[in-house]
């Protein structure tokens, strides 16, 4: 599934993902994804989704077993986006979510 509200990139993923094999679906929105999602979820192995169009101030935390390198986040969603690297301790998460509430307090 895209979730893009740009018409033209949309269609452009569509068509490469089509093209090489791929059922694709696509929502304008976050909320048209969501109820695309919950309709046809069976469907769905993956999503491609533009969190700067559908969320652009959501504070995210990834957490993988990767750490990625400080250059691999677009510049536009460091301010929101924080790594959390896989195993972590309870007071790792807890201390992370604490930093980004203030901060999101903070720009509000």
């Amino acid at each position: 599934m895209i979730v893009d509200d740009e018409e033209m990139t949309k269609n452009l993923v569509k068509g490469i993902l089509t093209k090489a094999g791929f059922d694709v679906l696509t929502a304008t929105s976050g909320r048209s994804g969501l109820a695309l999602f919950s309709q046809d979820y069976s469907r769905i192995d993956l999503v491609v989704l533009d969190l700067l169009e559908v969320l652009p101030d959501l504070p995210c935390i990834i957490s993988s077993g990767e750490a990625p390198a400080p250059d691999e986040l677009p510049d536009e969603l460091n301010h929101n986006v924080r790594f959390l690297q896989k195993p972590y301790r309870a007071s790792q998460l807890l201390e992370m979510i604490n930093q980004v509430q203030t901060e999101a307090a903070k720009q509000t």
